[in-house]
């Protein structure tokens, strides 16, 4: 028998599973998208609880500036993806 005949390697198989993969990507990156939006909610709202010129407010804003910029990037491999 040869290789390529196996079923695994049949190639609407290889197409189904490919999809699925795909699906499951889609899902996961919905997911980050959102985790990373509510942990952007989040810490806004904190950093506005934080009383300004301390150094505390200031790793609060930097983190809001990192979470910002990580939520720019996805977002952009979801266009890029989608």
């Amino acid at each position: 028998m040869m290789l390529y005949q196996h079923s695994r390697f049949h190639p609407v198989n290889n197409r189904a599973k490919c999809e699925e993969l795909g699906r499951k990507l889609v899902e996961q990156q919905k997911e980050r998208l959102a985790l990373i939006e509510r942990c952007l909610t989040e810490n806004e709202r904190r950093r506005q609880t934080i009383p300004d010129g301390t150094t505390e407010s200031r790793i609060a804003r930097n983190m809001v500036r990192q979470i910002r910029a990580e939520f720019e990037v996805e977002e952009i491999i979801w266009c890029t993806n989608t």
